[in-house]
């Protein structure tokens, strides 16, 4: 059975949705049947949401990597609120759960 795995939540405390994204992400885990290891950094500066590639509040990142491409155009900015794209064309807040269920089952890296 593998171990957990790193998921790092990336957010900033002005966007509203980042403490429902936390736990849209534990139950999404659950729904995948595995186990995480979360790392929630937040982001607080420009220079480093230029540097981390920060889309926006919330980002996951599964096993390094982003669950979704992020809107086009999107600035990196710590003040940024993340755009999904959602079922039937529609944007939303945060991202549909079954993409993040998606994104755990594949996932193969596990947490140090």
């Amino acid at each position: 059975m593998p171990g957990p795995l790193a998921v790092t939540y990336l957010f900033n405390h002005t966007c509203p949705s980042h403490e429902e994204g936390l736990l849209l992400l534990h139950e999404a885990a659950a729904r995948a049947g595995r186990e995480v290891q979360v790392t929630a950094h937040e982001v607080t500066t420009n220079e480093e949401a230029v540097r981390l590639g920060f889309p926006g509040s919330p980002t996951y990142l599964v096993a390094g990597q982003d669950v979704a491409r992020p809107v086009d155009g999107a600035p990196y900015a710590a003040e940024a609120c993340r755009v999904y794209r959602l079922p039937g064309g529609r944007f939303g807040p945060l991202p549909h759960i079954d993409d993040l269920v998606r994104a755990l089952s594949e996932a193969k890296e596990v947490a140090a």
